[in-house]
């Protein structure tokens, strides 16, 4: 299985895990409607170098790493649907997206834990 595919699985799984009774949906779920541009910021601290690309009517970002292009379904077909995230579309998106769910830190919280998980030294305590 592709390591991207398998990451993107585990941050489903912990966004499931830690956020399910406060958002009412799976973190697949989440990421797909909302969430995108979180998971796009989380895969760039485990990916370095991965860029963002925003979908030319705005309404979803997803990751390119390497040749291939992600959101949290897994590979995305037609990426020619969308370009490089600029700073302005950045700024736009994060005061668009899921403003009700920001107080939980889910990304920071999602990468937090995957630091962890990557670094033999500490435990996830799940």
């Amino acid at each position: 299985m592709d390591n991207v595919l398998e990451t993107i699985e585990i941050i489903n799984s912990l966004t499931t895990h830690m956020y399910y009774n406060l958002i009412k949906m799976d973190g697949k779920t989440y990421y797909l409607n909302g969430g995108c541009l979180e998971l796009s910021e989380i895969l760039k601290e485990v990916y370095p170098g991965s860029i963002s690309y925003i979908k030319y009517d705005k309404t979803h970002v997803i990751t390119k790493i390497g040749d291939n292009y992600y959101d949290a379904s897994g590979y995305v077909d037609e990426p020619e649907e969308y370009y490089i995230m600029t700073n302005a579309d950045l700024d736009i998106y994060k005061n668009y997206t899921n403003n009700h769910y920001k107080l939980l830190n889910i990304e920071e919280n999602i990468k937090n834990l995957l630091i962890k998980k990557n670094n033999p030294s500490q435990k996830l305590g799940l």
